[in-house]
């Protein structure tokens, strides 16, 4: 809306300046015309007047007549060109500023679109780092827990007795049997995120060309319909 409206203002500008040239043209025209008129009542009393004299001077006059009037028709002539070539001006200039306000409304487009952008990519990065520390978090528990379990194991052997040992031994053996699949576990929900995270990281890299092909292609047939 606010470049349609700079647009319109331009327009308006020019428009009314053209509007005051044709006025003046006309004013001109008119006191030409008055101009004339009078010559010509002039020298049609002088002709009259004259009427008896040499044939040559009334031939003089009435060359210095058709001079007159040449040089009138010349004068007519170089104004409508002149107006002619101001027009002309006045609409390559109002074309001119209508593409600057297409490109400079193009242009804000895609800056929007490419901010848009850099933001989501952001915040994929900031969620990508927030899964990485849930998932640190649990591995680094995990460890805790198989380090705890062997360190009971080992106790258990070390106090020595059937059921003590026996289950010193099965606490080791549950403790890192646990912690191995625990670890399994979280191996393979890490090879799916990074597989889920290099999906996203295509999608956005596809999109992004896409958008960038789609701008391109809009700026291009915008511009071609002002040339």
């Amino acid at each position: 809306m606010e470049l349609e409206e700079k647009l319109k203002e331009k327009e308006e500008e020019l428009e009314d300046e053209l509007e005051k040239k044709e006025k003046k043209l006309e004013e001109l025209q008119e006191e030409l015309g008055e101009e004339l008129e009078e010559e010509f009542e002039k020298e049609l009393k002088e002709k009259e007047l004259d009427e008896e004299e040499n044939e040559e001077e009334v031939e003089l006059e009435e060359l210095k007549k058709l001079k007159e009037e040449l040089e009138e028709e010349e004068l007519e002539m170089e104004l409508n060109e002149k107006l002619k070539e101001e027009e002309e001006e006045l609409d390559d200039e109002l074309k001119e500023s209508k593409e600057e306000l297409d490109e400079e409304g193009l242009e804000m487009e895609l800056k929007e679109e490419l901010e848009e952008l850099n933001q989501e990519e952001e915040e994929l990065e900031e969620l990508k780092k927030e899964e990485l520390e849930e998932l640190e978090e649990e591995l680094k528990e995990l460890e805790e827990g198989i380090r705890d379990g062997i360190e009971g194991g080992i106790r258990g052997i070390e106090l020595g007795g059937g059921i003590r040992r026996i289950g010193g031994i099965g606490g080791i053996r549950v403790g890192v049997g646990g912690g191995i699949e625990g670890i399994g576990e979280e191996l393979e929900e890490l090879k799916e995120l990074k597989e889920q995270e290099k999906e996203l990281d295509d999608e956005l890299k596809e999109f992004k060309e896409e958008l960038e092909e789609e701008l391109e292609m809009e700026l291009k047939e915008e511009l071609e319909e002002l040339n």
